[in-house]
């Protein structure tokens, strides 16, 4: 039987679905002002050039300034997924959440990012002797 979740299938998937939040955040993020008009840029372009360890710092930074951003939670979760980090992905995306209800793209992403966490856990494997 073909195992429908093996990891190159799970990478696949996320990527497309990469593609499809980052677009969608994209589209409908609105343009700030000033000093985080700059960040949010460079947070983007770390994002988009596949610097996800950089890009998690610039979208903790700017989420330190105004939580209840959804558009930084949402991105910060992407990059924490695509860091392995699902576990902070999740919360990311609940954050994301709490704060613009019923967003599909982050919903989406929420769960493709819960299944990961509990397809990717750490199995307990009886000792050979």
């Amino acid at each position: 039987m073909p195992r429908v979740f093996n990891s190159n299938n799970m990478r696949r998937l996320y990527a497309r679905c990469f593609l499809a939040l980052f677009t969608t955040v994209t589209l409908f993020s609105s343009r700030p002002s000033g000093a985080q008009s700059l960040n949010k840029q460079q947070a983007m372009l770390l994002t988009q050039q596949g610097k996800f360890r950089e890009a998690k710092q610039a979208w903790l930074q700017l989420a330190v300034h105004d939580p209840t951003d959804y558009v930084v939670e949402a991105n910060l979760g992407l990059v924490l997924a695509q860091l392995g980090e699902y576990k902070e992905a999740v919360a990311a995306y609940h954050r994301s959440l709490a704060s613009h209800p019923g967003e599909p793209s982050v919903e989406m992403n929420l769960g493709l990012a819960e299944s990961n966490k509990v397809i990717l856990r750490p199995q307990a494997h009886p000792s050979v002797p």
